[in-house]
């Protein structure tokens, strides 16, 4: 399945979540995304991803420092956060920035609606979804299928 693109805000910059994920830099073959509703819970997913040795298990082909937290529920209250960390833009928010053009029907919920409970995407250059979990075992296993189909050893 193909990941939609939403508008969203880092660092109080407005850019597109493509933007993010896919940014120059980024080494993985694969890039991962984690959609969560608060920052807290972000920063907790991003130290399960060290501990849950995502970087050995996919052998680099996706890393847990290049993976992109979209958070839902809360606005962007700090500045200086790390870049990994976006938050997403609803349509109020803007409209109120006054930015152009106009949103028709709009939904910053579009990627959770396409990927119902779900809390890890794992994405192909292409935007399709390579993987999907809800919970880091999942992920774990993505990581594992993804260096079979990759390497067959």
């Amino acid at each position: 399945m193909f990941i939609p693109q939403i508008h969203v805000w880092q660092n109080g910059k407005h850019l597109f979540s493509d933007d993010v994920i896919f940014s120059k830099g980024k080494w993985g073959t694969f890039q991962l995304v984690v959609l969560v509703d608060t920052l807290a819970e972000a920063r907790h997913i991003e130290q399960e991803l060290v501990d849950a040795e995502i970087d050995r298990l996919s052998d680099g082909l996706f890393r847990a420092s290049e993976a992109t937290f979209i958070i839902h529920r809360q606005k962007q209250q700090e500045q200086g956060l790390p870049s990994k960390f976006i938050f997403a833009l609803s349509q109020i928010e803007y409209d109120e920035q006054g930015f152009w053009p106009p949103l028709k029907a709009y939904n910053k919920e579009r990627i959770r609606k396409e990927f119902p409970w779900k809390k890890f995407l794992v994405v192909r250059p292409d935007r399709y979804t390579f993987g999907t979990a809800i919970a880091i075992d999942g992920l774990q296993d993505i990581a594992e299928r993804a260096v079979r189909t990759i390497f067959k050893n």
